[in-house]
């Protein structure tokens, strides 16, 4: 650098880059005014400051990094605009950024990131415009943001590693973040400094800060346009600071929820969340060991996607109702309620009429019944509830009707403890299998008699204590195989005689096994069971036998049970009663 103005006397612009790397002096340069590439310094270590670059206006973008010397960017005084990227990183001996009091705008994005020394961003009072990410991070002596008052617009902000910083204070005219909002492993104790952030136009993720208290801060903000997501930040004890916020639209990628709040141990309550009405996602609330209730959620109604309350690892367990759900109406998605040890209440699901996917109870050690699901009619999908040993009636149920896909009521190799299953006396159609296993205390299925029509397999297994399959009358139809197996105590079965005279091909599609004598095969319930009917069904045959087995018959014409006839000349197994 030291003859490039002899070289070039007349030279004020540079429309390519320059790399500047074990610089003695940089003097050289001081009548460039504009550089359209990126201007490099780095690797400098007897440099202490910026003097040469005076008259530098704009430049495309800039990267001072590593330069262990540097004590001021002093010689940056006229630079008004980075049309790019600002890079300031590893300068370890930085204090501030006095030099850069012009600068107004940066066109890309802003990296403050490992420079230990720096306590403060003295020198940016004239900074504007953020357009791209401004990534602060692993400033050690940061202790505040306070020279950036002017600053009103960010494309991004990311907050990481920064001991000393315990608000962001600075940023009060940020009204604005178009992107992200991203604030990991950092020191604030709440957001004091954002107080007149309204809108961000995609998500804000706030993981990993232990001495977070609250959103203080963020008392303006009404509108995240991505998703919402708080997790291990071990001081929370509320959400307050976000009453504001009305609205949280989601993002288009299915893996991410709109409103994740999962792992904040001290995190009693959802109270902050008071004003939010609508989610455009689905919602995951786990792992929070403290939380009791959802009081702060009392005002919204509307959930475009899942709602997930509690996770397969580790639900709630401290969780004890759902209050604060009370005006909850509708979910688009799916409904999970899973691994909640002390739930016993989930009453304020009353104005929920429908669930447009699945449903499923699990794992939730001391919920009682689903009192409080008393307006849902309609599942769009599946419906599964097992393993939830103090569940000994589905009461909340009582209005279903339908039901779109699979249902298990129990599962075979799962323990529950229902007594009877009348909550369901309006199901009437399961568009998929029903299951209905694993169960220790019911003794029969009173409460399906209107249930006609089951889309799937119907699998009946390992109820130890039921002795009958009284519920079953009104049964016509199963698109799938039949299986009842190993249920030690069940001996009668007349339920699904009507049924079970009417398929064809019975012995192809239906397992029937491990049962008492009587319900032991389809043969054995028909010949035990259902030989009276049969008698008096049978109609307008040129010859009855006398028998107590099946027989193979060449019938004229034979009506058995709703309308099943086998017609002259065809070979058919039926039980022909005594005349």
């Amino acid at each position: 650098m030291d003859d490039f103005l002899i070289q070039y006397p007349n030279c004020t612009e540079i429309s390519g880059g320059l790399r500047l790397r074990n610089a003695l002096d940089i003097s050289g340069l001081n009548n460039i005014t504009i550089i359209e590439g990126t201007l490099h310094i780095g690797y400098n270590n007897l440099i202490t400051d910026l003097t040469g670059l005076n008259n530098l206006v704009t430049v495309g973008s800039l990267d001072i990094i590593l330069n262990n010397s540097l004590l001021s960017l002093s010689g940056l005084e006229n630079l008004t605009n980075i049309e790019s990227i600002l890079n300031l990183n590893g300068n370890i001996n930085l204090a501030n950024l006095a030099g850069l009091n012009n600068l107004n705008t940066i066109g890309g994005d802003f990296t403050l990131k490992s420079n230990h020394r720096l306590i403060s961003v003295f020198g940016l009072n004239n900074l504007n415009s953020i357009a791209g990410r401004f990534y602060i991070s692993n400033n050690n002596d940061l202790t505040n943001l306070e020279d950036l008052n002017n600053l009103s617009s960010i494309g991004s902000l990311s907050i990481y590693f920064n001991d000393d910083l315990v608000n962001l204070s600075g940023l009060e005219n940020v009204n604005l973040i178009d992107n992200t909002m991203d604030i990991q492993f950092s020191s604030l104790i709440d957001f004091t400094g954002l107080n007149n952030l309204s809108s961000v136009g995609s998500s804000i993720i706030i993981n990993n800060n232990n001495n977070l208290l609250n959103f203080t801060g963020l008392n303006s903000l009404s509108y995240i346009g991505g998703e919402l997501r708080v997790i291990n930040n071990h001081a929370l004890n509320n959400l307050a600071g976000l009453e504001s916020l009305t609205s949280i639209t989601g993002t288009t990628d299915v893996a991410n929820a709109a409103l994740r709040i999962t792992e904040n141990t001290n995190l009693v309550n959802l109270q902050g969340l008071n004003n939010l009405f609508y989610v455009g996602g689905y919602i995951e609330i786990d792992e929070n060991s403290s939380l009791l209730n959802f009081e702060g959620l009392n005002n919204l109604n509307e959930i475009d996607g899942n709602l997930q309350i509690g996770s397969y690892t580790n639900g709630n367990p401290s969780l004890q109702s759902l209050t604060g759900l009370e005006n909850l109406n509708s979910i688009r998605g799916n409904f999970y309620i899973t691994d909640n040890d002390a739930l016993t209440d989930i009453s304020a699901l009353n104005n929920i009429d429908s669930i447009q996917n699945n449903f499923s109870v699990k794992y939730n050690n001391s919920l009682p019944n689903l009192t409080g699901l008393n307006n849902l009619i309609y599942i769009g999908n599946s419906m599964i509830i097992y393993e939830n040993p103090s569940l000994t009636s589905l009461t909340g149920l009582n209005n279903i009707t339908s039901i779109g896909g699979y249902v298990s009521i129990g599962y075979p190799y799962k323990f529950d403890n229902l007594t009877d299953l009348s909550a369901l006396s309006n199901l009437t159609t399961i568009g998929g299998p029903l299951v209905i296993g694993g169960q220790n205390l019911l003794n029969d299925l009173s409460g399906l008699e209107n249930l006609n029509s089951v889309g799937g397999d119907l699998t009946i297994k390992r109820c130890f204590a039921l002795t009958s399959l009284l519920g079953l009358e009104g049964l016509s139809s199963v698109n799938g195989t039949i299986e009842i197996t190993v249920n030690p105590l069940l001996n009668e079965c007349n339920s699904i005689c009507p049924f079970l005279l009417n398929l064809p091909k019975l012995d192809r599609n239906t397992t029937i096994e491990n049962n008492l004598t009587g319900c032991n095969s389809w043969e054995e319930i028909i010949i035990n069971n259902c030989a009276e009917s049969i008698c008096e069904d049978i109609i307008e045959s040129n010859a009855i036998i006398s028998s107590t087995e099946f027989v193979e018959y060449n019938a004229t014409r034979i009506h058995l049970l709703n309308g099943f006839y086998v017609e002259a000349g065809a070979t058919f197994e039926a039980y022909i009663c005594e005349e």
